[in-house]
């Protein structure tokens, strides 16, 4: 799941941005953009959260994960030697 500051239960906006973990303000800019916060906690959001900025109003939903099609087919030649 990619993650984003603006979806974090630690980030306030009021002014400009603050992460209550980090004690420190951000840019906007760079609460937007996908990081890796090891901070990053979304669990304790509720399902129709909205993000810190308030711009969107039907709020995050994060895709379902997919499972890789790897059928094999009738008269295709195996890379990894069964079928």
């Amino acid at each position: 799941m990619k993650q984003y500051c603006r979806y974090c239960i630690h980030l306030h906006v009021n002014n400009f941005p603050y992460c209550d973990i980090k004690e420190k303000g951000l840019s906007e800019s760079s609460c937007k953009r996908p990081n890796d916060c090891k901070d990053f906690d979304f669990a304790a959001c509720e399902p129709e959260y909205q993000d810190a900025f308030g711009e969107h109003a039907k709020g995050y939903k994060p895709r379902e994960k997919k499972e890789p099609i790897m059928k094999q087919c009738d008269g295709q030649y195996s890379l990894f030697g069964k079928g």
